[in-house]
């Protein structure tokens, strides 16, 4: 995903990382969102449930919720 995302930031400055300790390809759960929070994946480039943001507080205990580990997502 991450290699993806190089080729986007060719042509759109700004485009965060996948954070890396999520499942991969091994991944058993696909979440999509609309967008980043606003400053969480500004501040670390990333795209992950620990970005300091209201989005990742709130997703992070969704997947909490559900029984899922970081290994089973991929965002």
């Amino acid at each position: 995903m991450n290699a993806f995302v190089r080729r986007l930031r060719r042509e759109h400055a700004g485009v965060p990382f996948v954070d890396p300790l999520y499942g991969g390809i091994k991944a058993r759960v696909l979440i999509l969102m609309e967008a980043p929070g606003p400053l969480g994946a500004q501040r670390t480039n990333l795209l992950s449930l620990d970005n300091p943001d209201g989005t990742a507080a709130n997703l992070f205990r969704f997947v909490e919720a559900a029984g899922l580990a970081r290994t089973d997502l991929l965002s």
